[in-house]
């Protein structure tokens, strides 16, 4: 029963989030993603699907135990400052 319980809300759950993340969402909810791909689902849902790269990139939650795994990152120049427009872009929206 319970089973059928998170089944249901999951499916709820998918109904309110874009097409274009709803595969990463199930995958993840089904317990199939990697732990990167559920980092991934998990920040897209936080920052509300909209803007997904940058929102994430630029990330304004410094307590959140997943800030230092989460995908497009800005990556440092050799000054140490980061690169306008450069991601870590293992992770397309």
């Amino acid at each position: 029963m319970n089973n059928e319980k998170r089944q249901l809300k999951i499916s709820e759950v998918q109904k309110r989030i874009p097409k274009l993340y709803q595969a990463c969402y199930l995958k993840a909810a089904s317990g199939k993603a990697s732990p990167r791909e559920a980092i991934k689902a998990f920040c897209q849902s936080c920052v509300g699907y909209s803007n997904v790269a940058d929102e994430i990139a630029n990330c304004p939650d410094l307590s959140c135990s997943l800030f230092c795994y989460r995908p497009f990152k800005i990556l440092p120049d050799a000054s140490g400052k980061g690169l306008k427009g450069k991601t870590q872009g293992d992770f397309p929206p």
